[in-house]
């Protein structure tokens, strides 16, 4: 019973990659199809995988075979090692077929299909992602705390002193920014360098991630004598929660990205203004 379980929640998730791809090709001796699929008498194959069609086995095939929202029909000369997998389909299997594993059939009863499946994980995935995000971002507005303490103040006093100019300054540095990265992306040795550059650019992301969070939390919580991760802590929670939302989440993460790149812009003018 657990083995079957397991291999349930596999080919369920495998489900889900192969209707994102829907590939219709060959790699090697598997074959992966979206149309109606026939392994000949005679013919040796590594893998079948057909989705959304129909499968006939008439020759060997060496590991699997799974066909997704299909019939699978197995003739008397067909041989197959590994599991049998049909999900969302039948299974007609001729005496004399050689199947060596389990002959797993999945189907759906109650009107449920395989599209309401995959659409649940789709979206119970996407769910997932949300949620690993929100508390990296949470995590990192902590760890920036930690790390840069004071500097954290003088990050916020750029964004204090003069706000619209700090935008706007975002929004011209991110336009450059992208330029530069996507030219030294497109070149061999100019890839790694983008990466480098992307990675510290990250970091002014976390960085401005902190400030907002810090100023929000003052102003939620209403306490100037708490300490600074701590209003930093409730304000991520406030922001992070509203970044979820879909049209006011889309402004926000860009104004977040024009903040991170004006604090880049700035942070570089001082350094080289104090080199001069």
């Amino acid at each position: 019973m657990k083995k079957r379980t397991f291999l349930y929640v596999f080919f369920i998730v495998f489900v889900t990659l192969v209707a994102i791809a829907r590939p219709a090709s060959a790699f090697g001796g598997d074959i992966i199809q979206d149309d109606p699929t026939t392994v000949t008498q005679g013919e040796t194959v590594d893998n079948v995988v057909v989705f959304g069609s129909d499968a006939v086995i008439k020759g060997h095939v060496k590991g699997s075979v799974i066909v997704i929202d299909g019939d699978l029909s197995i003739e008397k000369t067909a041989s197959i090692r590994d599991v049998v997998l049909v999900i969302g389909g039948k299974i007609l299997e001729e005496p004399g077929a050689k199947v060596t594993d389990e002959v797993i059939n999945v189907t759906f009863g109650n009107g449920a299909s395989l599209g309401f499946i995959v659409a649940g994980i789709l979206l119970l995935t996407s769910w997932s992602i949300r949620l690993g995000l929100s508390v990296l971002l949470i995590l990192m507005v902590l760890l920036m705390h930690l790390i840069l303490r004071d500097k954290i103040a003088s990050f916020d006093s750029f964004l204090k002193e003069r706000p619209t100019y700090t935008i706007v300054v975002g929004a011209v540095s991110w336009v450059l920014i992208t330029a530069i990265t996507i030219l030294l992306a497109i070149t061999i040795i100019g890839f790694p360098a983008a990466v480098v550059f992307f990675l510290f650019w990250l970091v002014f992301f976390f960085i401005g991630f902190a400030v907002i969070s810090h100023r929000l939390g003052r102003l939620v919580i209403g306490h100037e004598e708490r300490k600074p991760w701590l209003n930093a802590f409730y304000g991520a929670l406030v922001l992070v929660s509203f970044m979820n939302l879909p049209f006011i989440g889309c402004l926000m993460a860009i104004a977040m990205v024009w903040l991170a790149s004006a604090y880049l812009f700035l942070w570089a003018s001082r350094k080289i203004k104090f080199k001069t």
